[in-house]
């Protein structure tokens, strides 16, 4: 149970239900306290007033009647007795007669007399012509200090001659029974109104109450729900990884494969490794590619991860060839170049299968680029397709020159290591010629780093064999 009621509270739904449940409860005792009960006030003194304008009239009619202004002079018998009998027939309390400057000259209650009402309210508002009304409880001060021991009706009536301020008559009226009549009214009304909220807010409660144990079912369920969905997740997770590493083991071990077939080749593909990794990072932010890689936050790590294959076609050339320390002849050096178009038609392959499974490439297609291209020249004189600058893919462009830095640093079996600044200068001539342009601008930024990573290497790379034709 509390936790039902604890979460009516804590569910926004349900509170603002609450909540609204609750305005409509208390729109009845609302309605009855701020709308009825001014009403009926309202009311009662309209009834009030139009009884006092009546005899209000009567007495002017009578006291105008012999004299041109209301004072005491134009008071005659017969107007005394109009009061007193409109005082007996209308149960009123008190009838004054006050001149224009609020002197009492004529009142049904003794020792008023002479007296002079100086309330702001007679000067404001009766002395300008309008009705002044109020009801006063009893045991409450008056305006004029006086303390009435019954509820009491006050009405001053302004007499008006030729249309201007001649006097007033205040007439006192003894409201208590009609008071009390309307506040039992009122009570009961009261009455009703909170037994119908009380039952409409006890329904209303016992429903949420309903819609709270539903709720802490549903969150159970889900909670239920949520927990054989993380179970099943880690087991997706762990299952993933291990599929990630078999796919990176198995990849690396092709990688492994294709250095072992060529031993001039050790420790190639680590360093090419990082030196894409140097030309990626200055590339995607120092050069128009920089938007490139921002829509392919995953770029650089592919890159890396799939230059792994871009020599796996060597398999398929005699180690006989690969190794030879002279030069080769027309038809091996034909040969040796086939390795791109082999690497490139097993790694497609490898990705069609992949994409018919997932509707998507993998990093296979990414590697197969490399690998069928970083041969290519930016000027059209490569092979095996012979592709001309931004036709080559971003990939095979930065990989080859990775490349042929490498294999221009390393030691091959017929020929030295060249010294790093002559390595550097073969590149910046073969710029816009075999290289891109922009990426070799990179090279020229990174190229201290280059020196640091390739002065620990005495291995080769394949892309030599191409220095024996």
């Amino acid at each position: 149970m509390k936790n039902n009621i604890s979460r009516i509270f804590h569910t926004s739904k349900l509170r603002n239900i609450f909540l609204l449940c609750f305005a409509i409860a208390a729109l009845p005792p609302a309605y009855n306290t701020f709308f009825l009960r001014p009403a009926f006030t309202k009311q009662l003194i309209s009834t009030t007033e139009e009884n006092a304008q009546r005899v209000v009239t009567h007495i002017g009619s009578s006291a105008f009647s012999a004299a041109e202004v209301f004072n005491k002079e134009s008071l005659t018998t017969q107007t005394k007795q109009i009061a007193q009998k409109s005082q007996k027939d209308f149960q009123i309390e008190k009838i004054t007669a006050l001149s224009k400057s609020g002197e009492i000259f004529f009142s049904t209650l003794e020792g008023e007399i002479g007296k002079i009402n100086h309330s702001p309210y007679f000067a404001n508002i009766v002395a300008k012509g309008n009705i002044y009304s109020t009801i006063v409880k009893s045991q409450t001060i008056t305006a004029e200090h006086d303390l009435p021991q019954r509820d009491m009706a006050d009405m001053y009536i302004p007499l008006l001659q030729d249309g201007k301020f001649a006097g007033a008559v205040e007439v006192h009226y003894d409201i208590t029974a009609a008071m009390s009549n309307l506040e039992k009214s009122l009570h009961r009304s009261s009455r009703i109104m909170y037994t119908i909220s009380t039952f409409f807010l006890f329904f209303a409660v016992l429903m949420l109450l309903r819609m709270s144990k539903a709720v802490n079912q549903r969150l159970m369920t889900e909670k239920a729900l949520l927990r054989s969905q993380h179970k099943l997740e880690n087991r997706v997770s762990v299952q993933t990884r291990e599929i990630e590493i078999n796919k990176k083991v198995s990849m690396e071990a092709m990688a492994v494969l294709a250095e072992y077939h060529n031993k001039d080749t050790d420790g190639h593909l680590a360093r090419i490794q990082r030196y894409v990794a140097l030309l990626t990072s200055y590339l995607s932010k120092n050069s128009p590619y920089a938007k490139y890689f921002d829509k392919r936050p995953h770029y650089t790590d592919n890159i890396i991860r799939a230059l792994l294959l871009h020599d796996i076609g060597e398999v398929a050339i005699p180690k006989t060839i690969l190794e030879k320390p002279g030069k080769l002849t027309n038809a091996e050096y034909d040969l040796v170049k086939t390795h791109t178009v082999i690497a490139g038609e097993v790694l497609n392959r490898a990705n069609v299968e992949f994409s018919e499974y997932f509707n998507r490439d993998s990093y296979l297609a990414l590697a197969a680029d490399i690998a069928l291209y970083h041969h290519e020249r930016w000027d059209g004189a490569g092979y095996p397709n012979g592709l001309r600058g931004a036709a080559i893919p971003l990939a095979a462009r930065i990989v080859a020159l990775a490349d042929v830095y490498d294999a221009l640093r390393s030691k091959r079996a017929y020929k030295e290591a060249y010294p790093h600044a002559d390595s550097v200068a073969e590149i910046i001539r073969e710029k816009g010629k075999q290289f891109d342009p922009y990426v070799t601008e990179a090279f020229l930024a990174m190229a201290d780093s280059f020196h640091d990573i390739s002065s620990k290497n005495s291995g080769a790379s394949s892309t030599e064999t191409e220095g024996k034709k």
